[in-house]
């Protein structure tokens, strides 16, 4: 399906779980701004297209949830020769109306009332929240912190609770004081594979480690020893305090531990840390969530980058400047054109941690039941 050769934009309506094609004219521009385009930035590339003039397509959309009678407001802008939901250069807004469809109450003017749009955010189904604790007796234990990755550090607190990704791997280290002795360990925590860790301890007067992971395993000791124990009396006095190793596993997962030592003390007392984490999977919560905006921006390699994959800064806005009455589908699906401004931060599913930030005034029609 394509333009007319009147440069005419197409609509299509969506309701439920079937599809009807329905058109609209859009009357060619002339020497004036057109009626349905992008003038966006999303990071370094520019969003700069328009419905009728550069072999664009309007799409306005609408879907009722059957399950929770959520009515949803969709306006899509894409290359016409896009053969997918959603293709490189593709624009999808879509507006959840800001309560439970009631086809005998609906007022489309109603969903409108509220210009300013709060963005619809959730969790990414590949999130866990995490609770990690020492495996140590709480009383013995006089100074804690924790790390993690590259954030600060976190001090005096037994326990720590992190949002991670599944998939990715996270350095943790918790360092601990217990009495005179200074110990710590890292971990490679990752909560599908499991990661590794390693814990430092001596029996027979040898320093050994137990590991989790895959062997076998590579030893790096802080006196410069690659075997896997240490005989206590090839520890120097300069390493006394603490005593370091670093273990590397055949998948090349890395952990580390420092036996602390405090000579003269309690016998020689020496101390080691470990600590263990429990993790559950977040639930999407925005599923019910109202008067909301959801952005999808598809990028030139085919990357969809999407508004809800965190929580909006506090500088994000989403308002709807003008709304005005447009024509009705020839199967008479009525239709609202809305300018809106944008500023936004985009993230792809897999990675939170790259963002971009999208910018400027969109023009777009949404579709609405009668």
């Amino acid at each position: 399906m394509g333009l007319t050769k009147r440069n005419i934009g197409i609509y299509i309506v969506v309701l439920l779980a079937w599809w009807s094609c329905n058109k609209i004219d859009v009357p060619e521009p002339v020497e004036e701004e057109p009626i349905f385009f992008s003038d966006l930035q999303a990071g370094d590339e520019n969003l700069d297209f328009s419905a009728g003039r550069d072999n664009y397509l309007m799409e306005a959309n609408f879907r009722i949830d059957p399950n929770n009678h959520v009515l949803d407001l969709v306006g899509i802008l894409r290359p016409a020769d896009c053969n997918s939901r959603l293709c490189s250069g593709s624009i999808r807004i879509s507006l959840r109306h800001n309560g439970p469809y009631d086809r005998t109450a609906f007022n489309i003017d109603d969903v409108f009332s509220d210009l300013t749009r709060d963005y619809a955010w959730s969790i990414n189904r590949d999130s866990a929240r995490a609770v990690f604790i020492p495996k140590l007796s709480q009383d013995a234990i006089t100074k804690v912190s924790w790390t993690f990755s590259d954030l600060k550090e976190v001090h005096n607190k037994k326990e720590i609770q992190r949002v991670l990704n599944v998939n990715q791997d996270y350095l943790l280290t918790l360092e601990v004081g217990q009495r005179s002795c200074l110990s710590s360990q890292t971990q490679t925590i990752n909560l599908t594979t499991g990661g590794c860790k390693s814990v430092i301890g001596i029996t027979n007067r040898r320093v050994g480690v137990r590991n989790s992971g895959h062997a076998p395993y590579k030893y790096q000791w802080s006196n410069g020893s690659t075997d896997s124990t240490v005989q206590v009396s090839a520890i120097s006095a300069t390493d006394m305090r603490t005593f370091a190793v670093t273990v590397t596993d055949r998948n090349g997962c890395v952990s580390s531990a420092s036996l602390g030592m405090s000579p003269g003390v309690a016998n020689d007392a020496s101390c080691f840390t470990d600590f263990a984490y429990s993790h559950r999977f977040l639930e999407n919560e925005d599923k019910l969530q109202y008067g909301t905006a959801l952005i999808e921006v598809v990028n030139r390699d085919g990357m969809i980058l999407r508004s809800d994959r965190f929580k909006q800064p506090a500088d994000a806005s989403f308002r709807i400047l003008e709304v005005s009455d447009f024509e009705n589908t020839d199967r008479g699906f009525r239709t609202k054109k809305l300018k809106i401004s944008i500023t936004s931060l985009l993230a792809n599913n897999t990675n939170t941690q790259e963002v971009i930030k999208l910018n400027g005034n969109v023009v777009i029609a949404v579709a609405y039941p009668d």
